[in-house]
């Protein structure tokens, strides 16, 4: 993960938009172990603290920026498959208020004080002022 977290901001010093696809949290929640919620945990808080952490302390010295985390879709542990409901994100940055929620959580979505739907309305909300 560090080296996808690297090779991201190398990106950004010469382009505007980098993606990072990170699959471990996704793979985690297909686990043959049944309510191995566990792995799951582990995975989200790996890409937290080695892409995300370290993502947003190189925007955050270098100016305005705004920046997303959510996954590609659903995959909860007790399913062990994908689904087709609304992704939980969290977005922060310049023009980008924040709101009451302090966690990462499916459960919290419905709380937050920003939606999209349909799902591709937030690429452009990301690139134009608010």
């Amino acid at each position: 993960m560090r080296g996808k977290a690297e090779a991201c901001i190398e990106g950004l010093k010469r382009h505007d938009l980098m993606c990072v696809h990170v699959e471990s949290p996704d793979k985690a929640g297909h686990a043959g172990h049944a309510g191995r919620v566990d792995y799951k945990i582990q995975a989200i808080e790996d890409f937290d603290k080695k892409i995300v952490g370290p993502i947003l302390d190189y925007l955050k010295s270098n100016g305005d920026y705004r920046a997303v985390a959510c996954p590609d879709h659903p995959t909860p542990v007790a399913l062990k498959t994908h689904t087709r409901d609304p992704i939980p994100f969290a977005m922060c940055g310049t023009g980008i208020a924040v709101d009451q929620n302090q966690f990462y959580d499916e459960r919290l979505l419905q709380m937050g004080s920003r939606s999209f739907d349909p799902g591709h309305q937030m690429m452009a909300y990301m690139l134009n002022d608010s």
